[in-house]
């Protein structure tokens, strides 16, 4: 707690009244940088940037930028304007200082108790800093040391410590028992990151671990010999077993991520588990879990880490023949022969196909083509280079198209004779329905 007083000071830019008991020259002293107004009975005053001795019974209200309170001792209240909607910090100045309106942040140093009220709550902080917010009841919400709660007389039955809250309605009702704090990660409040900033932020780095070891093929029903297989930390730790495991209902990642935390500090392993989940299960962040076990940061991501690189699927590196170990072989194309015989009969009409019919004019497919015209000889004309035709695929046709073929190969003689066209004709008109 000796930082306590550098904290603050690092909130509002202003040096901190160095209390050192009730009715020295720095007791009840603002320390504001910005506006504030000073209410007492029949005026009301205004004030500025600097110091200002204020006296027992006034209320002050900052209406821009922020001040610190002296008070009694080594303690005092941090008090802002207000932001987003939310009041100003107004506080009636008092040895038992009133927060009336608006947030304060307390702070109490080494072997110090600040004693507030706050609607109708009475808050005792000792050696540490809490957030407190006024609005339809008070919510203290603490991050260092411990806080004792009362209302109507009545006192919770524990202190309320580190990383944990409580709210009393301005009834006078207590709850049952403290609840996890609560922060913003995506707009923290400035007074949460001056406290919490480690802490959030481990949190959202487990989140991430968390959600990413969630979207991996691991088992929804697991037992403690499978997880000592991904966390071989737990191979040789002292008191872990199968109670600490077995019928939680909880997720691989989320039994993962406590482990990690569990695993990363000093003491019993079984009461840093159940403390772990515990404090988990009322719905704290991991982040302020881990700061709850005082876990060694490096520690935990250093587990978790390992555990992701043994459940996440690694591509194997890629083979001469072009496939990996865990791949399958690809099925060989096959290639389906021409057909050479006679088509199948059609069920509706037998017609008898002829065989494929090759031009004799045509070069043979596997007869190489010589690009380069051949050398002419002299009084002969140059014949043009001979180029490759395309294969006519088979043809297939009626019986009575025989006399068109016999038209024109000349009834094999080698080549069409002068009356080709006629016999084409001819045949043509043979042809049902040709005329």
């Amino acid at each position: 707690m000796k930082r306590l007083a550098a904290v603050v000071s690092a909130v509002v830019a202003l040096p901190l009244a160095s209390c050192s008991g009730g009715g020295t020259s720095d007791t009840y002293v603002l320390s504001l940088q910005g506006t504030a107004t000073v209410s007492a009975p029949g005026a009301d005053t205004r004030l500025d940037d600097g110091r200002h001795r204020l006296r027992i019974g006034q209320t002050v209200t900052v209406t821009s930028g922020s001040a610190v309170l002296g008070l009694p001792g080594a303690t005092s209240l941090v008090l802002r304007a207000g932001r987003k909607g939310r009041h100003h910090s107004m506080v009636k100045v008092a040895a038992r200082p009133t927060l009336v309106d608006g947030d304060a942040l307390a702070v109490a140093g080494d072997g110090d108790t600040l004693t507030f009220e706050s609607g109708g709550a009475t808050v005792g902080l000792r050696d540490g800093a809490a957030r407190v917010r006024r609005s339809s009841g008070t919510t203290v919400a603490v991050y260092q040391g411990r806080a004792t709660v009362a209302a109507l007389g009545r006192e919770m039955k524990s202190p309320v410590r580190a990383l944990r809250q409580v709210t009393v309605a301005d009834t006078g009702g207590l709850p049952r028992q403290p609840v996890p704090l609560v922060f913003d990660r995506a707009d923290p409040d400035q007074w949460d990151v001056l406290y919490l900033h480690d802490a959030i932020d481990l949190g959202g780095q487990l989140q991430r671990r968390a959600s990413a070891l969630s979207s991996q093929p691991v088992p929804v029903a697991f037992d403690a010999p499978y997880l000592r297989g991904i966390v071989p930390a737990l191979r040789s730790a002292r008191g872990f077993s199968a109670k600490l495991v077995d019928g939680t209902g909880r997720s691989v990642a989320e039994t993962v991520v406590g482990a990690s935390i569990a695993l990363s500090g000093d003491g019993d392993l079984p009461a840093r588990w159940n403390s772990a989940f515990g404090f988990r299960g009322q719905g704290a962040d991991w982040g302020l879990v881990a700061a709850d076990q005082h876990a060694n940061r490096a520690a935990v991501l250093g587990i978790l880490d390992g555990v992701l690189n043994q459940v996440t699927p690694r591509f194997a590196p890629v083979g001469t023949d072009g496939r990996t170990p865990a791949s399958t072989p690809r099925p060989t194309p096959t290639t389906t022969p021409p057909r050479t015989g006679p088509a199948p009969k059609s069920p509706a009409t037998a017609v008898p196909v002829l065989p494929p019919i090759t031009l004799p004019l045509l070069p043979s497919p596997s007869e190489p083509t010589d690009p380069v015209s051949p050398p002419t000889t002299p009084g002969k004309p140059r014949k043009k280079p001979h180029r490759p035709t395309p294969t006519i695929p088979p043809v297939t046709v009626p019986t009575p198209v025989q006399g068109l073929l016999d038209g024109l190969l000349g009834n094999g003689k080698g080549s069409p004779p002068p009356n080709a066209l006629g016999g084409l004709l001819d045949t043509v008109g043979g042809l049902p329905g040709g005329r």
